[in-house]
């Protein structure tokens, strides 16, 4: 059995365990918030305060030993604190019917937050024909320890035509492992369980991906459902 030490060794953000002062959450937000309303969206609801939640969390995590912490424009004065290290939040996994600014508000954190973010789409043509293991080996090492955003989960064809199966199940794998292990999160979006297949049934995550896959996505991220009107009906 390993000693605490030895799985602190192991696991280093495990020992990031402290929670950050509300104090400091509430500056944070406020000019996150300020970010997204500079774009011209509105998001409204209980929801969307669970993904300023996340960037303020995440950025507070990154907190050295300074007593001035710079966040988007805004010098925080931070008093107290030094020698702390605030745990990092878990990803977000963004669902809703489509429309309703999942994939907006995605871009919004990716380029306020430097994440990289890749279409699901996308993925599965730059690396069609590729073995899906090597593929997700690629895509890892480039990308093991920095957060992205992976969009439209779902979209993708479970084999491609070179009957190679996706290796988007493979990533998601290997990112709810990235988040155990290293504390690395991953952001989300999805139409799963918002729309129905040819016979009527509602096509979810574990329809889509199976129990374990499911499993992993919700182990590592909090479930945030986006509600309105399709913002595109609109224009």
């Amino acid at each position: 059995m390993r000693s605490i030490e030895q799985f602190l060794q192991a696991f280093p953000h495990a020992r990031n365990t402290d929670e950050p002062p509300k104090e400091l959450v509430d500056v944070c937000r406020k000019n996150i918030t300020k970010f997204f309303d500079a774009t011209g969206y509105t998001f409204n609801g209980d929801e969307f305060d669970k993904i300023l939640d996340f960037v303020a969390r995440y950025e507070i995590s990154l907190i050295d030993t300074r007593d001035e912490y710079g966040l988007n424009g805004a010098t925080v004065k931070i008093f107290g604190l030094k020698g702390k290290r605030f745990k990092t939040p878990k990803g977000l996994l963004l669902h809703g019917t489509c429309g309703t600014g999942k994939t907006t508000a995605a871009r919004i954190v990716s380029k306020m937050m430097g994440f990289p973010m890749f279409d699901v789409a996308e993925i599965n043509a730059l690396y069609l024909g590729k073995n899906g293991n090597e593929w997700a080996e690629e895509f890892m090492f480039d990308n093991e320890r920095k957060p992205i955003i992976i969009d439209d989960l779902g979209s993708e064809r479970k084999v491609s035509s070179y009957g190679n199966p996706s290796p988007i199940t493979d990533i998601i794998l290997r990112r709810s492992i990235s988040w155990e292990q290293h504390a690395v999160p991953t952001i989300y979006t999805t139409n799963l369980g918002h729309f129905s297949d040819a016979d009527g049934q509602t096509v979810t995550i574990e329809k889509f991906y199976g129990t374990r896959i499911k499993s992993r996505l919700f182990g590592s991220c909090v479930p945030v459902l986006l509600n309105g009107d399709d913002w595109r009906l609109k224009q």
